[in-house]
């Protein structure tokens, strides 16, 4: 691995690092006040969240694997397994994409109605403005890439502050 490259890789995993650690707080904010308050759409707010823990794992991973040179058995380099990994954030993103509407015509058909209440709003406009904060910082960050992976990953925090 190159210098720029090494140091890109260790700007992108302390960017994802960071952002892992904040979404671990949100998930545990949401559920907890999700649960609390009996709110499912911060409970189902705080599985996204979750979900966007698990991206970032997979982010690292592909950030871990993928920049590895090539050797006998991978002649090509191992970028392959980034493109697995972006593949497999989008698998996740889509498969609670569908869940979410699943129980959101449930929840439409079955008539529930919910007056959310004070701490309710205030977890989802914190975890609003964190998310905000964290997508531009990964956005200035691949935008200094000028990589598509990179651009990738932003557009998925883009998409997970529930926009």
């Amino acid at each position: 691995m190159t210098g720029k490259s090494n140091s890109y890789s260790q700007q992108a995993r302390k960017v994802t690092l960071s952002g892992l650690i904040l979404n671990a707080v949100l998930v545990a904010a949401k559920l907890v006040g999700g649960f609390l308050a009996q709110s499912m759409a911060l409970i189902a707010d705080g599985l996204h969240s979750f979900t966007d823990i698990a991206s970032d794992v997979l982010v690292l991973v592909g950030l871990k694997y993928g920049h590895q040179p090539h050797d006998r058995d991978h002649p090509y380099g191992h970028y392959r397994f980034s493109s697995l990994c972006e593949f497999c954030v989008g698998l996740l993103l889509l498969s609670f994409a569908i869940g979410l509407i699943f129980k959101s015509v449930q929840s439409f058909l079955t008539g529930e109605m919910f007056d959310p209440g004070m701490p309710v709003i205030l977890i989802a406009v914190a975890s609003l403005i964190i998310k905000e904060i964290l997508f531009w910082r990964s956005r200035e960050f691949a935008h200094s890439m000028s990589s598509a992976a990179a651009r990738w990953a932003t557009f998925t925090k883009w998409m997970s502050t529930s926009r």
